[in-house]
């Protein structure tokens, strides 16, 4: 008799449902995001490719926690920092998630 052994799925590791953002308000406003639904799961390198425009740095924003979308949700599963029930915004698990920039981002003074 053989065993098969079969693999756990993967954890993941960011997901996104439903994300829409937009700026401004009345004839001024515009849809940087309509309706994204992600899942990226931990061990992946995920790139985020498109022209000019079409929202790769807004999605990352919110992934991140430095935009909150207008409609939708994101969850970035683990344990909030410091025991708190919710990550403030802005606050990056830097243990679980790490982000390349396409500019060079240095604090060198």
């Amino acid at each position: 008799m053989s065993t098969a052994i079969t693999a756990a799925p993967p954890a993941v590791a960011v997901r996104c449902r439903g994300v829409t953002k937009e700026f401004g308000q009345g004839e001024s406003k515009t849809k940087a995001l309509t309706g994204v639904d992600l899942d990226v799961f931990a061990g992946e390198m995920t790139l985020l490719v498109g022209p000019s425009g079409c929202g790769k740095t807004t999605l990352l924003s919110i992934i991140a926690g430095l935009l909150e979308p207008t409609r939708g949700h994101r969850r970035c599963p683990g344990p909030a920092p410091h025991g708190h029930a919710r990550r403030p915004q802005g606050e990056v698990p830097r243990r679980q998630h790490r982000f390349v920039f396409q500019q060079y981002n240095c604090c060198r003074r």
